[in-house]
């Protein structure tokens, strides 16, 4: 690289982190740098640490600063007991990346990594998970997560290669965020497991196994995009899955409490129709309940599948304004929204399923049933758009046909609803 491109790079970096200099106290944070071209520095600009851990090993780094990671290999990247009291930033050009071949944290807190490049290259040892945390407080966005080295063009694997294929993100601990990540060609996409987790606005295309999987108290499932799922072996993929666990961690056992999954875009496939490893993906998969004061609302489901929105086990659960859509033409039984007891045999109870629309609804005695709407023929009531959006024509018969009292008070892009709501994720119609 010239030395100019060299110097832009630089700078771009430097602007893309300043609003991150300053902690709230007003005392002006340490900035490091890492480069993995170097033969050793003292972490500035002119003379970079080679590697993460020499810049934690050094004893500079403090609660607040911000860590530049220069473009290079950092190969499998591990990150053990770095608690700091405030977030420590590590920021990488998504333009130019810093490419780890395997990232694993534990027992560490208040780390937030911005714009990296994660997947095994060539000749390199493939591992299972290719991104572990087993930490508090830690925030991952804008990563670039491949399951099978740099391709990306799954449509074109065979079998083998996706059962070879890593698994992307696997969260444990409590206070984890993930935002805005590209997760491709892997095992498994996203998995949290603890309290408090945040999963927001990721795209996860192609996958062997469960698109997100979220059975923490209080996550927030949100705006999501996921898509192109694979059949290789014996797991019944969902596109967004959870279930309870007992104190002794039997799954079922349990209640997941407060769990939020809004505004998500769940595609089974965009590939040819005759691929062979093509499969009939589940939509929101809840099978092992209980699931107390869950909300469902805005989410988009396009699948073959009978399970669109399953709930096995709900108290006091809101199902709102989702559209279900059969991949394979028009269809009077799938995908279904479906609440039902426990398979443990205790009933589901409270709670409301309201201004949906699905080919089919499966609604026992417990919930409330409001203005739910079956629609067999999605084209003769809706447009569905480039950018993925499926709102209701100009004219629909069923606008406006929504219980207002009973409807989440954003859409599927966070449009307010209003006075007058319309069934389904978004509010505004195409004309």
């Amino acid at each position: 690289m010239t030395d100019i491109g060299f110097a832009s790079r630089r700078l771009h970096i430097f602007l893309l982190s300043l609003c991150l200099l300053l902690v709230p106290s007003g005392v002006m944070a340490a900035t490091w740098y890492v480069d993995p071209a170097s033969s050793g520095g003292d972490g500035t600009s002119s003379a970079p640490w080679p590697g993460l851990q020499s810049a934690f090993n050094s004893g500079k780094v403090a609660a607040g600063d911000v860590i530049h990671l220069e473009q290079g290999n950092y190969g499998q990247v591990s990150i053990q007991g770095q608690r700091f009291s405030k977030p420590v930033r590590l920021v990488s050009d998504p333009q130019y990346p810093a490419h780890f071949s395997a990232l694993n944290i534990q027992r560490s807190g208040n780390i937030s990594i911005d714009g990296v490049a994660v997947w095994t290259l060539p000749g390199e040892e493939p591992v299972r998970q290719i991104v572990e945390i087993n930490s508090e407080n830690i925030v991952l966005s804008r990563f670039d997560i491949r399951g099978s080295g740099p391709d990306t063009n799954y449509f074109s694997w065979s079998k083998q290669r996706w059962l070879d294929a890593s698994s992307g993100i696997r969260a444990r601990g409590r206070g984890i965020v993930l935002r805005e990540n590209r997760v491709t060609g892997t095992g498994f996409g996203i998995g949290t497991i603890d309290a408090g987790a945040k999963v927001l606005g990721n795209v996860i295309r192609g996958f062997a196994g469960d698109g997100i999987r979220a059975i923490g108290d209080k996550t927030l499932v949100q705006g999501n995009y996921i898509a192109d799922t694979v059949k290789v072996n014996d797991n019944h993929n969902d596109g967004i899955q959870s279930w309870s666990r007992g104190p002794n961690g039997r799954s079922g056992a349990g209640t997941v409490k407060g769990l939020v999954i809004d505004a998500n875009t769940i595609v089974e496939w965009n590939g040819p129709q005759n691929h062979p490893l093509r499969f009939a993906l589940q939509g929101i998969g809840l099978f092992d309940g209980m699931f107390e004061d869950l909300v469902i609302s805005n989410n988009v489901i396009i699948i073959s599948a009978w399970h669109g929105i399953a709930v096995y086990g709900g108290i006091n659960a809101k199902i709102q304004n989702n559209t279900l859509i059969s991949s394979s033409g028009p269809s009077r039984e799938k995908p279904w929204i479906a609440v039902r007891d426990h398979r443990n045999g205790t009933q589901s109870s409270g709670g409301v399923v309201a201004n949906n629309i699905a080919p089919r609804y499966q609604i026992g005695a417990g919930p409330g049933k409001r203005n739910n709407h079956v629609l067999i023929y999605p084209h003769s009531e809706m447009v569905f758009g480039a950018d993925g959006s499926v709102r209701l024509k100009s004219g629909s018969k069923l606008i406006g046909l929504a219980d207002a009292a009973n409807a989440p008070d954003h859409d599927r892009v966070g449009a307010p609803r209003g006075a007058t709501v319309n069934p389904g994720a978004f509010q505004a119609v195409a004309n």
